[in-house]
């Protein structure tokens, strides 16, 4: 399958990302779990997914559902894709907008 995104920006920040954030999706490798970010941030926008663009042209999703929240900046390179943990939707709900605030 072609990316739809690039990609995180260096395979230092792929590795880091995995080794912060990999294990939350299940990935087994670095490239799964750039995989699935690559989805979630580049596939067309879901009606159950939430998206803002910061004042920097960062563009960041959040699912209600799922709980992913990640962050593409405006060169189309993964920023960020990790769960959010927060206890409640209300909270989750906050962060997001707090996120797309800054």
């Amino acid at each position: 399958m072609p990316r739809l995104t690039r990609g995180f920006q260096s395979q230092i920040k792929l590795l880091r990302h995995f080794q912060d954030h990999g294990h939350e999706f299940g990935a087994a490798t670095a490239e799964d779990y750039e995989a699935k970010a690559d989805i979630f941030l580049g596939s067309p926008l879901n009606p159950g997914i939430q998206e803002c663009t910061r004042s920097d042209g960062d563009t960041l999703r959040y699912s209600r559902t799922t709980k992913e929240f990640g962050v593409l900046t405006d060169t189309n390179h993964i920023r960020t894709y990790y769960l959010l943990t927060k206890p409640t939707v209300t909270l989750r709900d906050a962060y997001f907008q707090d996120q797309c605030n800054q």
